[in-house]
């Protein structure tokens, strides 16, 4: 059986093992050989091993029971190996060149310099005469203006 996981449990001033096997739920007291070989170490989680185990009828909350308690453990094999993740290093990573960052920024750039452009209309639209509507050439005229004469020049007014 493959031991997934163990616990060792303090209850009422005893204390034994709650171990879990194969799906199976198991318990080991002060009493047997089991809880020597537990206390040992010589049966950790992740071994495969053989579980010599009495059964019990007990009751739980009003229903009835099978207890499992461990005898001894035989044919302790090693701990199955330990899957590491695997760590790719920053080198690895795919390079993007700087053309593909400066094109992104600049769409960026477009979508937030358009977006600015309608809240400008919006933000003046009683200058606007009554029933008239802004076209969808005057916003992107707009939103150019904002990103060459704003966004994409230098502190001296330069284009960058």
């Amino acid at each position: 059986m493959n031991v997934e996981e163990i616990s060792k449990i303090e209850k009422n001033g005893k204390t034994f093992y709650k171990v879990k096997a194969d799906g199976r739920s198991f318990t080991c007291f002060d009493s047997s050989d089991g809880f020597k070989q537990l206390e040992d170490g010589l049966v950790k989680s992740g071994m495969n091993c053989k579980i010599e185990y009495t059964e019990t009828q007990g009751e739980f909350n009003g229903s009835p029971v099978t207890y499992k308690n461990i005898v001894k453990f035989s044919e302790i094999g090693t701990a199955a190996p330990v899957k590491t993740p695997t760590i790719i290093p920053a080198t690895a990573k795919k390079e993007v060149s700087d053309d593909v960052w400066a094109k992104k920024d600049r769409r960026i750039t477009r979508m937030s310099c358009l977006a600015r452009a309608i809240e400008f209309i919006a933000l003046n639209k009683e200058d606007l005469p009554d029933g008239t509507g802004v076209s969808e050439d005057t916003i992107i005229n707009i939103a150019k203006k904002f990103e060459t004469q704003y966004v994409y020049k230098n502190l001296d007014g330069e284009n960058l």
